[in-house]
């Protein structure tokens, strides 16, 4: 197999301008990916490793990533993680790490699992009877805003990955609770290498899962309108529990049953016309306004730069004391949902409210152009009342003069208030 020329046909759908972030564990799969990346060139790279602090390994594994990197010129960013002692250490480590990817700085960020893991995945899914759950195992692309995870070794077998690694020499730093057969996981891969039939059955499931991702894109694109990405009616007469397990999936990547899809459908049917029932799966929430459901992230991350003339003033509504009831009332007259009013950038000029993106724009002021780069999802997909006249723009104008603001912060609550 020739990984140089796989590499290189999975990068074409990443920008060459975008840098690549690897992460790099000090394994043999995430040194090899680090390494294909460097002798490619085709983007600019750099490496992030996690710190787990549960053993002594993971400061030999922090060394050999540091020297790694120095010697092949890549920078190196080193994130330290605690994680508790109480429940499921492997869940536990994972999270924690995805929490550290979330934090970081570049939305581009690589990983290493390749065929033999996907595989390991997949039995440990029928093993664990989450038969619903094998297409979106191991998705070679996630994107979980503001981050695309790309997984580009998930069709590379681990004898190529090993064929790589002695071919040029590379050392790495072996977990030693990989070692560890009381963990599902290296139970599963200890059978699956000496089990030729375990081999067949995970080539199976493989196949399988291919072709249940295939079946739900196509169910997705014929069933499911353009404009439902967000928001979902469940009052429309075709809103079926299929719909809205299709919906959330499309979403969010959670595999849920038609059973409870049906349970969540009725929660927000049989609620109160005056009340804003919410509905919570994983690391979402599922929301009523209106007619229809939305969909958001518990933890809001709020990154972006905001573009606005520099006699301006920008805030969000949580800082400011004043002009709050008037606030209130014109979200409430244009109808915004309770779960995006609070993350909407506002504008003052003089101590008056100018404008609020999307939503209002002051008579007097019809001149600004103001813009947010990379703005959230839940913010981006939801069609705000003035979004269409040209005022609020997601791509910076050319030769305007502005000030702008840099901002990263976390709204780690249920809701948003009225």
């Amino acid at each position: 197999m020739d990984l140089y020329k796989h590499i290189q046909t999975q990068l074409t759908s990443i920008d060459p301008e975008h840098t690549l972030t690897v992460a790099l564990s000090g394994g043999i799969d995430s040194v090899v990916l680090t390494h294909l990346l460097k002798q490619i060139n085709t983007h600019k790279i750099e490496a992030i490793h996690i710190h787990h602090g549960l053993q002594a390994a993971n400061d030999m594994m922090q060394k050999h990533c540091e020297a790694f990197c120095q010697f092949h010129d890549i920078p190196l960013h080193i994130k330290h993680i605690k994680i508790s002692s109480l429940g499921n250490i492997e869940d536990l480590a994972r999270k924690a790490r995805y929490e550290a990817f979330s934090n970081h700085t570049n939305y581009n960020i690589l990983l290493a699992q390749h065929q033999n893991d996907l595989d390991e995945t997949l039995l440990i899914r029928l093993y664990q009877g989450r038969l619903n759950a094998l297409p979106y195992s191991l998705p070679k692309i996630r994107k979980k805003h503001p981050i695309t995870y790309f997984r580009p070794l998930l069709e590379v077998p681990k004898t190529a990955i090993l064929s790589y690694a002695k071919q040029h020499q590379l050392t790495w730093i072996e977990d030693p609770t990989n070692q560890d057969v009381s963990m599902l996981r290296n139970h599963i891969r200890k059978v699956l290498a000496k089990s030729k039939e375990l081999q067949k059955l995970a080539k199976i499931l493989r196949r399988f899962s291919n072709l249940l991702v295939k079946f739900e894109q196509i169910s997705t694109e014929r069933l499911l309108p353009m404009n439902t990405t967000q928001c979902f009616n469940y009052q429309n007469a075709t809103a079926t529990p299929y719909l809205l397990r299709l919906w959330i999936l499309k979403n969010t990547q959670i595999q849920i049953s038609e059973n409870k899809a049906a349970d969540i459908l009725r929660h927000f049917q049989n609620s109160s016309p005056d009340r804003q029932p919410e509905f919570s799966m994983k690391d979402h929430l599922l929301q009523r306004h209106q007619s229809y459901i939305f969909l958001r992230e518990k933890k809001l991350i709020m990154q972006g730069t905001v573009h606005y003339p520099a006699s301006c003033q920008f805030f969000f509504r949580h800082q400011l004391k004043t002009h709050l009831h008037f606030i209130k009332r014109l979200l409430q007259e244009k109808h915004i949902p309770i779960h995006i009013r609070e993350h909407l950038p506002i504008f003052l000029k003089n101590n008056e409210i100018i404008a609020i993106w999307g939503v209002y724009l002051d008579k007097k002021n019809h001149h600004l152009v103001l813009c947010w780069e990379n703005p959230p999802l839940f913010i981006e997909n939801y069609p705000l009342p003035l979004l269409k006249e040209g005022y609020f723009q997601y791509t910076k104008p050319e030769n305007t003069k502005e000030s702008h603001v840099k901002f990263n912060c976390q709204a780690d609550h249920s809701t948003a208030p009225a």
